[in-house]
């Protein structure tokens, strides 16, 4: 019961993620900001849906939903030196 309210949640989230940044997107400010928001707004339920596989294969009797939004979240960018 748990799990469905997580995937249900994460999904629910990554919808308001994109109405945000096409609201956002309108604007023309912070392309890279948006998409960055996007990806890793999104990807929050694939790696729930990950998680749950992993735990099923196992043989954890992990059981609940599918995976949420799609889109796997970018790295970041590295630091610079002195």
């Amino acid at each position: 019961m748990k799990e469905n309210l997580l995937v249900d949640t994460s999904k629910q989230f990554a919808v308001e993620i994109f109405y945000l940044c096409n609201a956002i997107r309108d604007r023309k400010q912070g392309n890279a900001l948006i998409n960055q928001l996007l990806r890793s707004g999104t990807s929050i339920g694939a790696n729930i849906h990950e998680a749950n596989y992993a735990s099923r294969k196992k043989g954890g009797g992990g059981g609940g939903g599918g995976g949420g939004g799609g889109g796997g979240g970018g790295g970041g960018g590295g630091g610079g030196g002195g």
